[in-house]
């Protein structure tokens, strides 16, 4: 088989193979991600040796990817565009080089003896790419934290390969062999994972005794999940090379917003990748059944065919089409913002009230109802000539058209006033800008606004773009134009593209744009009723952009080391990690001759959305390469998960440090216990910041002339508001972690309220509120953690569900992150507010 190439959205990921990672999990991610993205091939049949046979076949798996490898599929691929690219032009050599150059400049000090050279990491690429890998989550829901899962790398278990663990797990290096399982010799990545040999395949699992006993057969294994078997089934003479499926039921419970939101529709989301003749065909399906409500209804959208799209430009090499009823839309959109956050859809009315009131416009009347529901986006500019890549672009700018379905009879006598309203609009954004800058503000600017033409027979305005508001070379191409035609609205960044688009729903269809060509075989394959469609024809662009790279990559290394093109400083520029001779480019017309038109198209059916692409080489944005990203990253979600609680816990915290200052600055100290008159303790400091926390309501419910669990107040605890819960903690409703330490010298001190002038070690330095190990109920005013400064440091209670530590929010509003290694006398400085102990930022 010729040597695999890889392709050009590879080289920044295989670039962060060299960095130094924790796991060898994320290290192998990204290492495939770059080299999957290239191969798209297919077979008719079940491959010998199925991956699944790796994966436990039990109705708990939330996730699973399969990718066959090449050699089960070299005919399809080596029938491909994307393969005769890489392998039989200069293309693959090149981007080789590329991704190697960007090793050699990451990889930093080798901890091996030899060390995996850069060359050899992407040998090692191929060789997955070749063989196929299967990845299957299970337990998600059982154990949220840390749910199952199993990576299998068929052919692997090979000296460089282990060689290459060895590099990225120096820290792991001294881990101890752990007792095998059925003749199995395991290594340990950490304390929840571990890797072994399977015969020539490479495994890592967090369960591999399940694992095993699949493998021996004493369980079922994945090859007959009825999801899987269903993607695996032919269809138009396809079996896909790669499969994947998220099964939302096996996930964990969706949040209760998700729910409110309507998203709890959605059942589960498939991914199938494979041949389409010589092109690659992506497909992920979100299967949620009608009726949809909330959000999933946004996309129930009337649909158009490939010979019903909206008048197009004779002789287009790319644009897009997108189906939308503007009303119904807008309409849907109230409907959830009213569901889920009441106070912006007061926002929407105010708005509707102000055009109704200024310009006694109906937003939903006099424009919704009147645009659409064919929307399409294009530029009208000539292909790239050679070499002047930067020219084409610019004119792809001042070619740039929106062309809008419109009632142009309703519409006309309305214009003026839209047209006045958005000038309003481009104004006040114009003055905020000049205030931004210090421009003086009596002095008189001329604006930037849209000025009807006098003279047009049809509606035309035009965008004044006044002296020094854009530069001159700018000003001479884009002028922006709005004209009404019949039944369409066009906005063209010129007014020559604006012009040009003008008559198109006059001109007979034989002038307009239609599938001829290379284009014919894209337009025969796409879905039959679609509400968004893209098509890019890559045979001029990409060449071109290949073809300009001896002159781009010097500047991209400029960047690269954070200075001008050729110079730094008055001094000459350090050599950049990337370079490339004239002599490495592939002639622009090899790579014209095996390129053709891509397409990407949605669907809106009854039984869900999907998104299919077909291409000669996969993009970034393909499903196909997210699909494969989304497989390949998917055993980092857990960290990624609890980096974003983590994040949402930090800003619950600088939530309630506003309301503790807002509260101050009516009060003129901080909040404090809430007291009967005799000075009984009745309710929790959280209750008095309640309508500094747009809790108003909540507050005028509560007794506050008695305790916080008498039968009336204690009725209130299951209203506790989400920003008193953390959300990496499954804690008991009306239970909250977040609590302040109270005692003599802390900021919560009976008798004796907090306020700025009596904080003398300094805001920067006093806590305010701190997670607590354990939780407690929210009203309590018992519920702070105690505080003695005679006794021993320690840290008094605190700690979070965030692995190595807890968030401390301090007294100037700020949110730290306190690691439980934090030296418990550092810590009690912290704690108190006046005992003149200052911490520098070393004692952090």
């Amino acid at each position: 088989m010729d040597r695999m190439r890889v392709n050009a959205r590879g080289v920044r990921p295989l670039g962060w193979i060299g960095m130094r990672t924790r796991t060898l999990t994320l290290t192998l991610t990204l290492t495939l991600t770059m080299s999957l993205a290239a191969t798209m091939p297919s077979r008719g049949d079940e491959p010998a040796g199925s991956l699944a046979r790796y994966v436990p076949g039990h109705d708990r798996i939330a996730f699973y990817f399969e990718f066959d490898g090449l050699e089960a599929h070299r005919a399809a691929w080596e029938g491909s565009a994307a393969y005769k690219l890489l392998n039989q032009t200069k293309l693959g050599p090149l981007l080789e080089k590329l991704a190697i150059q960007a090793l050699q400049d990451g990889q930093g000090p080798a901890p091996v003896n030899p060390p995996v050279e850069p060359a050899e990491r992407v040998g090692i690429a191929e060789k997955i790419l070749r063989q196929g890998f299967v990845y299957g989550l299970w337990d998600a829901r059982a154990d949220q934290k840390n749910p199952a899962y199993v990576v299998a790398l068929r052919g692997l278990a090979t000296p460089d390969v282990l060689r290459l663990i060895e590099d990225s797990l120096k820290p792991s290096r001294s881990a101890p062999t752990l007792a095998p399982i059925a003749g199995r010799t395991l290594h340990s990545l950490d304390k929840d994972t571990v890797w072994w040999a399977e015969k020539q395949d490479f495994l890592i699992s967090t369960r591999p005794a399940e694992v095993i006993a699949t493998i021996d057969g004493q369980t079922p294994n994945a090859g007959h999940h009825p999801i899987r078997t269903t993607l695996r089934k032919p269809a138009d003479g396809l079996v896909p090379l790669a499969i994947g499926f998220a099964d939302i039921s096996a996930l964990p419970p969706m949040p209760p917003q998700a729910a409110q939101v309507g998203l709890d529709g959605v059942k589960r989301v498939e991914f199938q990748w494979s041949f389409q003749d010589d092109a690659m065909l992506g497909v992920i399906s979100v299967i949620a059944p009608s009726p949809r409500r909330g959000v999933l209804t946004l996309l129930d959208q009337p649909t158009f065919a490939v010979n019903s799209l909206p008048p197009l430009p004779a002789g287009l090499r790319g644009f897009g089409v997108l189906s939308i009823d503007l009303d119904a839309f807008y309409g849907r959109i109230l409907d959830v913002v009213r569901k889920t956050t009441p106070n912006d859809g007061q926002g929407f009315a105010r708005l509707e009230q102000a055009l109704r009131q200024r310009f006694k416009l109906n937003l939903r009347n006099d424009l919704l109802k009147l645009i659409g529901p064919k929307f399409a986006v294009y530029s009208q500019a000539p292909p790239p000539a050679p070499g002047a890549l930067m020219t084409a672009l610019v004119g792809q700018v001042a070619g740039l058209t929106v062309a809008m379905q419109a009632r142009d009879e309703a519409l006309t006598p309305k214009l003026d006033t839209i047209v006045d309203a958005i000038n309003i609009i481009i104004r006040s954004q114009q003055e905020a800008a000049q205030r931004r800058a210090g421009a003086d503000p009596d002095a008189a600017t001329p604006p930037i606004e849209f000025r009807k033409q006098a003279g047009s027979t049809q509606p035309m305005y035009v965008l004044n773009l006044p002296t020094g508001t854009v530069p001159p070379a700018v000003k001479m191409l884009i002028r922006p134009t709005l004209k009404l035609g019949k039944n369409q609205l066009v906005l063209g960044a010129s007014t020559a593209a604006a012009n040009r688009s003008f008559n198109l729903a006059t001109l007979p269809a034989d002038q307009l744009w239609k599938p001829t060509e290379k284009f014919e075989p894209m337009a025969r394959r796409l879905p039959r009723e679609m509400i968004f469609l893209t098509v890019n024809d890559p045979r001029d662009t990409l060449p071109a952009l290949v073809e300009s790279l001896p002159a781009l990559i010097p500047q991209l290394n400029a960047r690269l080391q954070g200075q001008a093109p050729g110079q730094a400083n008055g001094q000459p520029a350090k050599p950049g990690p990337f370079h490339v001779e004239p002599a490495d480019i592939p002639k622009a017309d090899e790579l014209k001759a095996l390129l053709f038109p891509a397409s990407l198209a949605i669907t809106s059916e009854s039984e869900g959305f999907r998104i299919v692409s077909r291409e000669p080489i996969p993009t970034l944005s393909s499903p196909g390469t997210t699909g494969v990203l989304v497989a390949m990253l998917l055993p980092a979600v857990q960290a990624a998960r609890e980096a974003a609680r983590r994040a949402q816990c930090v800003n619950n915290l600088k939530q309630i440090g506003l309301a503790m200052h807002s509260y101050h600055d009516a009060n003129g100290h901080f909040p404090n216990t809430i007291l009967s008159k005799d000075g009984q303790r009745l309710l929790s400091w959280r209750v008095a910041i309640l309508p500094y926390i747009e809790q108003k309501s909540l507050y005028e419910k509560f007794k506050r002339d008695e305790p916080w669990d008498s039968p009336h107040n204690k009725a209130l605890l299951d209203q506790m508001p989400r920003i008193f819960a953390c959300p990496s903690r499954p804690s008991q409703p009306g239970l909250t972690p977040y609590r302040g330490f109270r005692g003599d010298g802390a900021f919560f001190q009976d008798g004796n309220p907090s306020k700025l002038d009596n904080i003398t070690d300094g805001t920067t330095n006093t806590i305010m509120v701190v997670e607590g190990r354990e939780d407690v109920p929210w009203t309590s005013p018992d519920s702070d953690l105690p505080f003695d400064l005679m006794a021993a440091p320690s840290l008094l209670g605190a700690g979070s569900s965030h692995p190595g530590g807890f968030n401390a929010l301090f007294a100037d509003g700020s949110v730290r992150f306190l690691k439980t290694t934090l030296s418990p006398e550092v810590f009690r400085a912290f704690i108190t507010r006046s005992a003149g102990d200052v911490i520098g930022v070393g004692g952090r």
